[in-house]
């Protein structure tokens, strides 16, 4: 590959249409955060001057804390671990509304270890900046210096901040020999053309220069991205930018590097291969895991059980190659989601198994710009099988995913596999609406005396069942009954829980089940011997998002989804049944609701169902779910009405 002279940066200036934002300009304000950012500036460097290269990226920020709330927020701040990166060097200061300069000393940074009682992960660190003396006015000044001994990957950076931004700069210094390509994300109607300056770069022999370029991107008055309960990923709304290296040649070598999507493949092969080279105690394993086994998917599902049950994983986020062997994941029984993955890679390799290694970027980090082969793009590792069914995918590093399902984050999404099909794009599959089910029952007695008693079981499948195993595996069991009595007792009154039990959300080999029994603790019986029941014992199914806000962004769900409930209700034989709610039904083109109530010879049978089609829903679309929504919480407030009569 040929370079012309004193072009070493190829721009892909792609617009883009934006998200809903807009380029408003405006002087500068105060946000809700009680803060706003003076400047924040990123600068690139490429070295060569030592036999290891590297990137070094030097990020400033001034921030203006106004008010109590911001010294509150600001006043310590992290500076987070980014895998395949060591931090070098960090500085700063505090300028105070007078004037008066306080630098940064080594007692206001805080280095702390993120797995200290793991000796082989002493490497990932974190740092916080204790900034002394803040008050309302102050400005805080920090720089952060990190090294990259990969020139393959540089991370995206925002222009954009939660905070108003009144000057945000970007500044690459190229040198001869390397070409990166520049792609806009979200610029609305922004001019991205960079400002291009001939430089000098010293070299190791100060009598020795070499021609280089610098280029800057500089933006003024930019808003801030306000945050919205469910809004699309920050890659899809915030303005920003992402660089990757195309090609270089500097003797002896002379690569194309990110040209194509194959080339993005066939690299990150390379570097996951130095990951599985020591594998033979992953090779020992392997074998005593699935001895005996010989159908090809009762293989995988052994080892995947048995990584996802003896393998914890650590919440390291990147595809960037490690620095440990899967033996050295084995071994230790911990890493990251993509350690785990290329340890599930190389073990079922070793049972005969052909798998490969998928970059994925998740549903909540953002939509792949395929015009634009960078590794960058992707957060996440998942692992495909092609030769099991119609393919299977599978991801053991997700704790309380139940085989074979995906997570939901990673469903429905592009796939760049490793070393298969030549670097050609897959689609993960997609569980539909009525495989993510719960399905609630629920058997209710209405005794002679006015006391109400029941049996309530609760089964949950695919995404839900994951989802709700994610969210019980905070608390323990007596909180979870508390949780539930304390919903039952919000439609019936005085009612207590017994005979709880609920799956362990570590057990997998079990579905995800609530059962419980509850009885009130006294009649329900009026002065009118009238019993009210709300039948609504599942209240805590639906909540309304969309009442009384506005709504900037798109609306995402986690993933499409059906409820059923069937209550049967038993009610004595001297019984007027004085009111029952009306049947409900409900049609949309994004969703349905009904509800169903029949006499039974034994009292009374309730029955609903809601099905939630989609799981994306535009600006315009919030009126409608405000209505749907509103109809069905409407609906848990009816009641039945019987009266006993003595």
């Amino acid at each position: 590959m040929e370079i012309n002279k004193m072009k070493y940066l190829r721009f892909l200036f792609i617009l883009l249409i934006p998200l809903t934002i807009q380029n408003k300009l405006f002087s500068m304000q105060i946000s809700s955060e009680g803060a706003t950012i003076l400047k924040k500036e990123r600068k690139i460097t490429i070295h060569t001057e030592t036999a290891v290269f590297f990137i070094k990226t030097k990020d400033t920020k001034s921030i203006n804390v106004l008010t109590s709330e911001g010294v509150k927020k600001y006043a310590n701040i992290k500076v987070p671990y980014k895998k395949g990166t060591t931090i070098r060097n960090i500085e700063g200061k505090v300028i105070k509304p007078d004037g008066t300069i306080i630098p940064l000393s080594p007692e206001n940074i805080e280095e702390k270890m993120i797995f200290p009682q793991y000796f082989k992960r002493n490497y990932i660190k974190e740092n916080i900046i204790h900034f002394p003396g803040v008050e309302p006015g102050c400005i805080l000044e920090y720089t952060v210096e990190r090294i990259s001994e990969s020139l393959y990957f540089i991370d995206p950076f925002y222009f954009q901040d939660e905070l108003y931004v009144n000057e945000a700069e970007l500044i690459f210094d190229l040198k001869m020999g390397f070409e990166y390509a520049f792609f806009p994300l979200n610029q609305g109607s922004r001019d991205f053309t960079a400002e291009k300056a001939k430089w000098e770069l010293k070299a190791a022999l100060k009598d020795l220069t070499v021609d280089a370029e610098r280029y800057k991107w500089k933006f003024n008055n930019i808003e801030p991205l306000e945050a919205e309960i469910n809004m699309p990923p920050k890659r899809e709304l915030s303005f920003g930018c992402l660089l990757t290296l195309t090609y270089y040649k500097f003797d002896p070598y002379d690569y194309a590097i990110n040209e194509k999507w194959k080339n993005v493949s066939d690299n990150m092969k390379k570097l996951y291969n130095y990951q599985l080279k020591k594998n033979d105690k992953v090779k020992k394993t392997a074998k005593e895991i699935t001895r005996g086994i010989k159908d090809k998917e009762e293989k995988v599902r052994a080892i995947f059980s048995y990584i996802e049950s003896n393998i914890k994983l650590l919440p390291v986020i990147g595809i960037r190659p490690s620095p440990l062997y899967v033996n050295d994941i084995l071994e230790t029984k911990l890493g990251d989601n993509q350690e785990i993955n290329l340890l599930f890679v190389s073990m079922l390799k070793e049972a005969g198994i052909k798998a490969y290694p998928c970059l994925i970027s998740t549903r909540d980090y953002g939509l792949i710009y395929p015009q634009f082969p960078s590794p960058d793009q992707f957060n996440r590792v998942i692992t495909f099988i092609p030769d099991i069914k119609d393919g299977l995918w599978l991801d053991p590093s997700e704790k309380f995913s139940r085989y074979p399902f995906l997570p939901y984050n990673c469903q429905d999404v592009f796939a760049l596999p490793i070393g298969y099909k030549n670097g050609k794009f897959l689609k993960t599959p997609l569980t539909g609406m009525r495989q993510n089910l719960i399905n609630h029952s629920a058997e209710i007695t209405v005794t002679d005396d006015g006391f109400v008693k029941g049996k309530v079981k609760s089964v949950f499948y695919a995404q839900n069942e994951l989802k709700f195993r994610k969210l019980i595996s905070k608390t323990n069991i007596d909180e979870r009954k508390n949780y539930y009595e304390k919903l039952l007792q919000t439609v019936i009154p005085e009612a207590s829980i017994t005979d709880f039990d609920i799956t362990s959300p570590e057990d997998l080999s079990k579905s995800m089940e609530i059962n419980y029994s509850f009885e009130t603790k006294k009649s329900l019986l009026n002065d009118e011997n009238n019993v009210e029941i709300n039948p609504a014992v599942f209240v805590y199914n639906f909540h309304n998002y969309f009442s009384d806000k506005k709504r900037t962004y798109p609306f995402f769900l986690d993933f499409k989804k059906t409820e059923m409930v069937l209550i049967n209700i038993k009610i004595p034989a001297n019984t007027e049944i004085v009111s029952i709610p009306k049947s409900t039904v409900n049609r949309q083109y994004f969703g349905e609701f009904f509800r169903v109530i029949n006499r039974t010879s034994a009292g009374l049978s309730y029955q609903e169902k809601l099905i939630l089609k989609q799981d994306k829903f535009e600006v315009e679309e919030y009126k409608l779910l405000e209505n749907f929504s509103n109809q069905i919480l409407n609906t848990k407030k009816d009641k039945i009405i019987i009266k006993i009569k003595k």
